[in-house]
């Protein structure tokens, strides 16, 4: 009789005499959906990272009192922060590559990267006052993690966050304050140049700009000279 066996990575018949055949048809692994399927299941466990830690730090009443002065959620958040960036770089091409540029979707980890980030951003957000001169570190991380992207979808998202002060107020109906805006704004501006950003969206978006500076040069009083 025939039978198989693998042998350096190809599949091989052997005749029961001895005498064999090699098939030139090698045994495919799917090393790459592997992969993909490791890292969704710890990016899951990341997911779960925001809402953990405000609950653990909220339950910890010495953690609770020492947040006004020392930040320590932000320092937290900033960590993750910066974990995800980290993660972007080397996962960039692939297990994060933008929706636009994926062949088959890996389960949407673009999409949930940048709920991630903007969940930092919104839970970091009660340590700035309308003072603030500089948003938080853990937003300022956050904000380059959307800008680093470079994805139609965390263009918009960017624009959102902008929200009043570099793009239409209709964008979003959350007020952010005005550090974050600014840092926001500035992210926005550098990402009109990134060329993985679909055209559609920068119209969209610029649109909104000029929208924005009409409404506000229309409130303008002008002065009798004029």
């Amino acid at each position: 009789g025939t039978n198989m066996k693998v042998v350096d990575g190809a599949l091989e018949t052997y005749m029961e005499g001895g005498q064999s055949k090699l098939v030139t048809e090698p045994v495919t692994l799917c090393v790459d959906d592997r992969k993909i399927k490791y890292f969704i299941g710890a990016f899951e466990n990341i997911e779960k990272l925001p809402a953990y830690i405000v609950e653990t730090t909220h339950e910890d009443s010495k953690v609770q009192q020492s947040i006004s002065g020392s930040g320590i959620i932000s320092r937290i958040f900033l960590k993750l922060s910066d974990g995800l960036l980290s993660i972007l770089e080397c996962c960039k091409d692939v297990e994060m590559a933008p929706l636009e540029n994926c062949e088959v979707p890996k389960a949407n980890v673009e999409e949930r990267a940048i709920a991630i980030s903007l969940q930092i951003i919104l839970k970091t957000e009660f340590l700035n006052s309308a003072k603030s001169k500089h948003p938080t570190p853990a937003q300022r991380s956050a904000v380059e993690f959307l800008r680093s992207q470079k994805s139609t979808r965390a263009f918009t998202q960017i624009s959102m966050l902008a929200n009043g002060l570099f793009c239409s107020k209709m964008k979003s109906e959350i007020e952010y304050s005005p550090a974050l805006k600014l840092e926001a704004a500035k992210a926005l501006a550098s990402s009109f140049a990134t060329e993985t950003i679909s055209s559609s969206a920068k119209v969209n978006v610029l649109s909104d700009v000029v929208h924005d500076f009409r409404e506000y040069f229309e409130l303008v009083p002008k002065s009798k000279s004029e």
